[in-house]
């Protein structure tokens, strides 16, 4: 089993609590998707930004050769500014407004990929105003495909919100295209936390069949498959490396599959991989507060929260927790929570782990990935902090605690 080796903090930490990411993880599983598709030009990733968007984690990522998959105008933005241009930014989701069509089109991004014929058609008179202006156009097929994950990360299924059933990708062929909107690639997104490598390789039969049906009726041909993201993450062996190899191998076979099918094109496989690149690179820290017990449960108050990391409460994800010193104390079943005004505000139950006094810290461990982007300031908590662990051990400030308001 290949393993992720534990990160080590300095001996003065900041003020918890406080989320950093280690260059050293992010090095390694950049590396490691990388190699398992043999750094070919035709295989790309575009990072999901919506993963990790803080700036260090874009330029890191930069210099391996990534692109970005944005989800909101914002995102757009901040790619711009991390350096990202070009064929490198495909811009996804369901609700893009006409305004962010517009800085879409006027940075020329790779590709706009569209979730609607109603969408569609809103996008190509928008783009009547740019004629001058290429605007690359994707479509989300949605295969009406199940995956066994958390039902709030599935996106796949026609009960979903996301992409279109294949009538409806057909009936977008036969709307007017303006001249200057170039049909670019067909896009696909199953969903997270994916384990199961079958249902990338049903996924991707099911594109083929639309899109030879399209080859045949409408003479068009796409250069460009979008596989989505969706590789899964053991949280309950947070130091195994994901299944890049195993996925490497589905991205070599999708290129090849599109090749076969398009013959006369410059062809590339884009995926969307996120949560895999970023997830065990980042750590929370926290402080025990107090420790308490009743007749039927020990808690473990910490300082962090529900508003820090949502994932267990949202999903009834499971992180590990870990004691950042331990001192061989024996073991105690504890609920560790926060001090947020809600009986869903944990970050573990039923864990087992050295008896806990206060002052103690810990860190919960894979909280790279949807971490930080969705904490809130519910009960005016202060947003945490976040640092970068740098090769050399330094532990670099990223930015402090973020409040927004003006109490006065």
């Amino acid at each position: 089993m290949k393993m992720l080796k534990r990160p080590q903090l300095p001996k003065d930490l900041p003020q918890t609590p406080f989320y950093f990411y280690d260059e050293a993880i992010l090095k390694e599983l950049s590396e490691g998707f990388r190699a398992s598709v043999d750094s070919s030009d035709e295989i790309i990733l575009h990072y999901a930004v919506k993963a990790n968007s803080h700036p260090a984690i874009l330029k890191f990522l930069h210099k391996y050769g990534s692109g970005l998959d944005v989800v909101s105008g914002a995102e757009l933005r901040l790619a711009l500014e991390c350096g990202y241009y070009g064929d490198r930014i495909v811009f996804s989701g369901v609700g893009k407004t006409q305004e962010e069509m517009k800085l879409a089109i006027e940075n020329e991004i790779g590709m706009l990929i569209v979730e609607s014929c109603e969408e569609f058609e809103e996008l190509c008179e928008v783009s009547k105003a740019y004629p001058s202006k290429t605007v690359k156009v994707g479509f989300r097929f949605n295969p009406n495909l199940s995956v066994e994950t958390h039902p709030y990360i599935a996106t796949g299924l026609w009960e979903h919100k996301f992409g279109m059933a294949g009538e409806e990708v057909l009936r977008m062929m036969e709307l007017s295209i303006p001249a200057n909107v170039k049909l670019q690639g067909i896009s696909l997104h199953l969903g997270s936390q994916i384990f199961d490598d079958k249902i990338f390789y049903d996924a991707v039969n099911e594109v083929v069949k639309l899109a030879k049906i399209i080859q045949s009726k409408y003479k068009k041909s796409f250069p460009v498959l979008n596989v989505g993201g969706g590789l899964g993450v053991d949280y309950q062996e947070p130091y195994k490396k994901p299944g890049f190899e195993n996925y490497g191998k589905f991205l070599k076979w999708a290129l090849a599959e599109w090749k076969q099918l398009n013959p006369d094109l410059k062809c590339q496989v884009y995926s969307e991989c996120g949560r895999a690149l970023v997830a065990q690179s980042g750590y929370l820290v926290t402080k025990v507060i107090r420790v308490k017990s009743n007749p039927k449960k020990n808690f473990a108050i910490v300082d962090a929260s529900m508003t820090e990391l949502i994932r267990p409460a949202l999903y009834s994800a499971y992180h590990a927790v870990e004691k950042l010193e331990p001192s061989g104390l024996d073991e105690k079943i504890y609920d560790i929570v926060g001090p947020v005004c809600e009986s869903g505000d944990f970050l573990a139950e039923k864990r087992s782990i050295e008896e806990l006094k206060r002052g103690d810290l810990l860190w919960v461990l894979c909280a790279g990935a949807y971490g930080y982007v969705m904490s809130s300031h519910y009960n005016l908590r202060p947003l945490p902090a976040e640092y970068f662990l740098e090769s050399n051990g330094v532990l670099r400030e990223l930015h402090g605690p973020l409040q927004t308001w003006n109490i006065k």
